[in-house]
């Protein structure tokens, strides 16, 4: 495990600890500590914002930019996870069974956008499949070899990255190479 993905694990976990006792501080009315329970989960997440910048100088990254694309990001993320939380609501403290799981399915499959919205999507046959075991059958009858059949596909030319995949190697029924 690399130093910087160390220091983040156990960094989390702190802040994660702050927000969650903040929470039940302050929603928890027995408790009587709402006050309290706001500090502190401000405070977890305060030390998750410096969790992430801690992280990001020690991997080498360059510090996030606020652009569209982040602020519509943020907003889809938070709009899938309430509305998870809505739907969850709705199934176990309203009794709405129905339409609890539709919401949260609802919530589920715009949090599951939020991926190729990130990273965007690549081609699959562009990408390097060293540990995947065994054949699988080609359109053309034969059998093509994940470990054999793809080479890197990122290379770094004039200042852009270009995608590019060798050519596939063919295989017969018996595993062999044509």
């Amino acid at each position: 495990m690399k130093k910087s993905n160390f220091a983040a694990m156990i960094l989390g976990t702190v802040n994660g600890v702050f927000f969650a006792l903040g929470m039940c501080m302050a929603l928890l009315p027995e408790w009587n500590m709402r006050t309290q329970g706001i500090v502190c989960g401000v405070i977890g997440l305060a030390l998750g914002l410096v969790t992430l910048l801690i992280w990001r100088k020690m991997e080498g990254k360059t510090p996030i930019t606020v652009s569209g694309k982040t602020a519509g990001t943020v907003l889809l993320g938070i709009v899938g996870a309430l509305l998870l939380g809505v739907g969850m609501c709705l199934s176990m403290v309203f009794g709405k069974m129905v339409l609890g799981i539709v919401v949260g399915i609802i919530g589920i499959v715009v949090l599951l956008i939020l991926t190729p919205h990130t990273t965007g999507l690549k081609n699959a046959m562009c990408q390097t499949h060293a540990s995947a075991p065994g054949f699988w059958p080609a359109p053309d009858g034969s059998y093509q070899s994940y470990r054999s059949s793809f080479r890197s596909c990122s290379s770094l030319a004039s200042g852009r990255i270009t995608r590019r995949c060798s050519k596939m190697r063919s295989f017969d029924s018996s595993g062999f190479l044509r």
